[in-house]
């Protein structure tokens, strides 16, 4: 029984993340192959150009290379306004009408209201065709009135898509240059996808290119003062591109300020057919300022009563004022990580032991002197039964340090050498001390929370269930919705889930750490001394988020499932980059970069296996139909995001690894308003999760 001493923590209460060195590569900086993109859409953003006469028009070439279909999907924000025309290679006019569509972008948890078109086409004629957009009925303050309204410098967005084999992969060329002031590459390839049938693209497996069919590969940037700028792509080998001519294009640019950056790598040409081609990819990345660096020495201290070795790892913080006195309560502001290696007693070889990781902030050290020359440090702990386990002693050395920005996982400062660690005497006595008492009762190879997760705070100790004195306080279900919604889908069913709480932040897009705290928060503000979490879509990576890393009222539910996800990207969505930009042009939320390809891998790589294995998430999809035959839930979305996929997320990108799939359902879809019913009004699954979920 799992009871509780006081309503709530003061402050946020970090967990301390150990694990064996067998895990050391899960917690590495992924390779950015593992975030790659591969889209079969050719996507632009345009603006309409305006004459003296008040008339707003954009044309553009739609390039098929398809005899199979093509579809062209048109999203403005005066959609009502706008006549379409597009004239095929031969001249002639084709009927739009007859092809045309309504549909939507989707927009958060609810019902979508940014509608778009859709023109869908079978066995068309391949080659070039015109289209042509004019705004009718509008004058020029009442178009300007409407734009306004739009969080983006473009007017629309033209996305086209062909039933062809010719797809772009692209991916960044590294995680460690996404700090202010760096050059950021990016590679991209045409790839044949039938040629590639076991590629694994969410293992970092990288495609076989094609060679010599691509005659133009350009990066668009857009930066965060709504400037584009276009960059050449070169296949030279000398932009980090490979070998030269091998089909993957390199290109770069200066990220000179903070802010998220909008990337679109764009390949034409003509394919083996004879055909033109025209493919892009769309990723957004978030650059962010360098704010510490790991400078100095290394210390270790002992916590003898819950026989902990606690590391200081001296770091220089470039920005001031975010320095933390001892024991203020403030949020982390990094995510931090290192492999601490011991020496083996007997071989006298140094050996790993075990990586820790938590959330931190810089710190004045405990060590300081008064006379003003303070170290100031982050800390971090290891139980000492990793020694035992590794049957080694110190001197440590620790190695890979790492410190990621904590709202995008990007890391800002690393140190991969060994550095030594500075430990006293009487530290080392002690140390010895508690392994020679805990050798006889340690069970080797088993991993009980407090290896794995730190010491729990005290109104989370687990105390005797006849202990009168300490109360278990109000027990809660907490459901939790995603990215940039108008509601809390879960309120439909309400009838089904006992003692419900709907946490609603609306229309906000935040990062998976800043969603977390305003959970606790919520959590506390309603008196939810306990309570288990049930989350769709990002609230489902969010509610795995809190449990990695936060000690809250979640560790408090003992018996049943902890965390639930219904329909959550745990591995990114492919389509996030572009999605932000339409989002924007929509006057909707924006950028989420946590939910990107990039963004999640860099977060996967911080979530303890430990934490996985108590996820159980469940995943949809829609069934076959539609004009193509293979099925949909948004036409839209469909275009631009792996198949299959439930609108909005994508059944490859779905898992998490290492948690629990429960299911996967054939025939539902992420939000109302799709070809198949939502997800999360499935009344029996909904009875099921309620009935799973954990209780103190």
């Amino acid at each position: 029984v799992v009871a509780v001493v006081g309503l709530s923590a003061t402050a946020y209460e970090y967990k301390q993340l150990n694990g064996p060195p067998s895990e050391f590569d899960d917690h590495r900086i992924p390779s950015t192959s593992k975030g790659a993109l591969f889209q079969s859409t050719f996507n632009r953003l345009f603006t309409f150009d305006s004459n003296d006469f008040g008339t707003f028009t954009h044309e553009q070439d739609v390039v098929v290379d398809s005899s199979s279909g093509f579809t062209v999907s048109l999203l403005t924000p005066v959609l009502l306004n706008t006549n379409v025309k597009m004239v095929d290679p031969s001249g002639a006019v084709v009927d739009m009408k007859a092809h045309q569509k309504e549909t939507f972008w989707p927009v958060g948890d609810g019902t979508a209201e940014d509608m778009a078109y859709i023109y869908s086409f079978k066995n068309p004629v391949v080659g070039t065709y015109k289209l042509s957009l004019t705004v009718n009925g509008m004058s020029v303050q009442d178009f300007e009135q409407v734009m306004e309204k739009s969080n983006s410098q473009a007017h629309g967005a033209v996305l086209v898509w062909n039933e062809s084999p010719e797809t772009i992969y692209s991916q960044l060329q590294s995680y460690t240059a996404l700090i202010e002031g760096d050059d950021v590459g990016i590679n991209a390839g045409l790839y044949n996808s039938k040629e590639n049938k076991n590629l694994v693209k969410n293992k970092g497996v990288v495609p076989l290119f094609l060679k010599g069919v691509v005659s133009d590969a350009t990066l668009t940037v857009r930066f965060p003062n709504g400037s584009f700028i276009d960059y050449p792509m070169h296949d030279d080998g000398l932009h980090s591109d490979g070998v030269a001519n091998d089909g993957m294009f390199g290109g770069d640019f200066n990220a000179d300020s903070e802010g998220v950056y909008f990337m679109q790598s764009t390949l034409s040409g003509t394919n083996e057919e004879g055909n033109a081609f025209l493919r892009s990819t769309e990723s957004a990345v978030s650059i962010v300022k360098k704010t510490v660096d790991i400078s100095g020495d290394a210390s270790a201290d002992f916590d003898w009563r819950n026989n902990r070795v606690v590391f200081e790892v001296e770091v220089e913080e470039l920005s001031k004022e975010k320095l933390q006195s001892e024991g203020s309560p403030m949020t982390a502001s990094y995510q931090a990580y290192m492999e601490v290696s011991a020496t083996q007693l007997f071989s006298n070889k140094v050996v790993p032991v075990a990586w820790t990781s938590a959330l931190v902030s810089p710190t004045a050290s405990s060590s300081s002197s008064n006379d003003g020359d303070a170290k100031t440090v982050v800390k971090m702990e290891m139980d000492l039964r990793w020694l035992v386990e590794a049957k080694a002693l110190p001197p440590f050395q620790l190695n890979n340090i790492v410190l990621k920005e904590v709202n995008t996982f990007n890391p800002v400062s690393e140190s991969l050498s060994a550095r030594s660690v500075s430990v006293s005497d009487d530290v080392a006595a002690a140390i010895n001390a508690s392994m020679h008492s805990l050798t006889s009762s340690h069970v080797y190879g088993v991993y009980d929370e407090q290896m794995r997760f730190g010491v729990r705070p005290q109104y989370l100790q687990k105390v005797s269930a006849n202990n009168s004195s300490v109360s278990a306080g109000q027990h809660n279900l907490l459901l939790l919705h995603g990215y940039c919604t108008g509601k809390n889908p879960w309120v439909a069913s309400k009838n089904y889930f006992d003692e419900g709480l709907y946490f609603l932040d609306a229309q906000q897009s935040r990062s998976h750490d800043e969603f977390s705290r305003l959970v606790i928060d919520f959590a506390g503000e309603n008196s939810a001394d306990t309570f288990a979490l049930i989350g769709h879509s990002q609230g489902g990576i969010v509610s795995t988020h809190i449990l990695n890393y936060y000690w809250s009222g979640l560790d408090g539910s003992e018996s049943g499932r902890r965390v639930q996800a219904l329909g959550s990207p745990f591995q990114g969505n492919s389509g996030a980059g572009m999605w932000a930009e339409v989002l924007k042009l929509l006057g909707g939320c924006g950028e989420n970069t946590d939910l990107s390809r990039d963004g999640s891998e860099l977060w996967l790589s911080g979530l303890s296996s430990a934490t996985a294995s108590q996820v159980y998430f469940y995943t949809t999809q829609y069934d076959k139909g539609g004009l193509f035959g293979k099925g949909y839930c948004d036409m839209l979305t469909n275009s631009v995001l792996k198949s299959p996929n439930d609108g909005v997320t994508e059944s490859e990108y779905a898992p998490l690894p290492g948690g629990n799939h429960v299911d996967n359902f054939v025939g539902e879809c992420h939000i109302e308003g799709m070809n198949w019913p939502a997800s999360f009004l499935n009344e029996k699954r909904n009875t099921e999760m309620n009935a799973a979920a954990a209780r103190p």
